[in-house]
């Protein structure tokens, strides 16, 4: 078993869930790919190899994956809701086009010490953080 799935296995368990074939394929699928995707374009992913998974079984996935901390949901300007594998990857933000639906990701060092050292200041215990920001990409601008 690999990190992710021992991972999803220990927090299924805590839960008192299991620990199933479909989740596994699912989880497999999400680690695969180093992209930015959404429950459709993963179930038509998973189903060119895998007929059995259905949409419904990755919706009822995502949140236990979200909750386990193995992926992260970005909420872009249409509401729509992308997902892209966190464990063993270093904390990024996201830069998405209004216009093309570019997702450009950063990190900055000096914006992440800011952060952390505005939650010392306010004795805040940081969970985790999300900056998206919105505009035009260079190619559509």
């Amino acid at each position: 078993m690999n990190d992710q799935q021992e991972e999803l296995a220990k927090y299924i368990k805590k839960m008192g869930g299991r620990l199933t074939p479909s989740r596994l394929l699912i989880l497999k699928e999400i680690y695969r790919r180093h992209d930015h995707f959404d429950a459709e374009a993963l179930c038509s992913e998973l189903q060119k190899t895998h007929k059995s998974v259905s949409l419904a079984s990755i919706y009822r996935t995502l949140p236990l994956l979200l909750d386990a901390g193995l992926i992260r949901e970005i909420k872009t300007n249409n509401k729509k809701k992308l997902y892209e594998h966190v464990l063993g990857h270093h904390h990024h933000e996201h830069m998405i086009c209004e216009e093309c639906g570019k997702i450009i990701e950063f990190g900055d060092n000096p914006l992440e010490r800011n952060i952390h050292q505005i939650c010392e200041r306010k004795r805040f215990l940081p969970k985790s953080h999300q900056i998206i920001i919105t505009g035009i990409c260079k190619e559509c601008g």
